[in-house]
């Protein structure tokens, strides 16, 4: 039986039909010197610095002023619908999900971040790590809110 054997414990035996346990000292934690042996060297790779153009810049901006534009219409709405002020905020967060408009992915994220106040520069920065992701969810948000 091993009882951690590999780890630098014992190798424990039982002999039968005697049933006698007999446990011999590990010689050391061989797996640990194994590991040592076989160490795969850590690679870093150096991401390309991106660089912001002061249009993408300005579309980003844009497509935050459109997100919370477009919140502002879809929470007005919302709000109209009978009862909506007696859901608990996790009901109205249901809701706001639900709604066409908001679909999934990262359109959806901006929205839930919209209505919640959070959204601003700043996040939209750390948010979108390349300025060509923008442009695309600009022509969507268009197209969602005339």
């Amino acid at each position: 039986m091993d009882t951690d054997c590999v780890h630098g414990k014992t190798l424990t035996a039982l002999l039968l039909p005697e049933f006698t346990f007999i446990s011999v000292k590990s010689r050391g934690n061989l797996w640990a010197q194994v590991r040592q042996t076989y160490k795969r060297p850590i690679v870093v790779s150096k991401q390309p610095e991106i660089i912001w153009s002061s249009q993408d810049d300005q579309n980003l901006r844009l497509l935050i002023e459109k997100v919370i534009r477009a919140n502002e219409i879809l929470v007005q709405r919302i709000q109209t619908y009978p009862d909506y002020s007696e859901l608990s905020p996790r009901e109205q967060t249901k809701l706001y999900a639900e709604l066409p408009e908001i679909g999934r992915g990262r359109l959806a994220d901006l929205m839930q971040l919209a209505r919640l106040g959070k959204l601003n520069l700043n996040l939209g920065y750390e948010i979108f790590k390349h300025p060509k992701i923008i442009q695309q969810l600009l022509s969507k948000i268009d197209a969602n809110f005339p």
